[in-house]
């Protein structure tokens, strides 16, 4: 008798992201591996969307959110390498990957 195939084996749901929150100013200047992504619609500022990054450091599994523009166009781009190993900087008054 064969086995019944698994939901996941099939399911196109998006898959969860988790982690511990980890708030974006604690990760500028380390490098992670980030290892997925999700953009959303932000509940405080109207046509505007967040990004939830999940990434590991340190051998721990995180997430942060942000509303950086900047952030989301790299990882659209760039969307099929992950997971990629990145650092956070903060220039100015805006967040990129380097």
């Amino acid at each position: 008798m064969t086995h019944p195939p698994k939901f996941s084996d099939f399911s196109e749901e998006p898959k969860k992201l988790d982690g511990e929150k980890m708030s974006i100013n604690a990760v500028i200047n380390k490098e992670i591996l980030i290892t997925g992504f999700k953009v959303g619609r932000s509940k405080y500022k109207e046509d505007s969307d967040y990004i939830t990054v999940q990434f590991i450091l340190e051998n721990t599994r995180h997430v942060f959110f942000t509303g950086s523009q900047i952030i989301a166009e790299q990882l659209r781009k760039y969307e099929d390498k992950i997971p990629f190993e990145a650092t956070l900087q903060k220039i100015n008054r805006y967040y990129t990957l380097t």
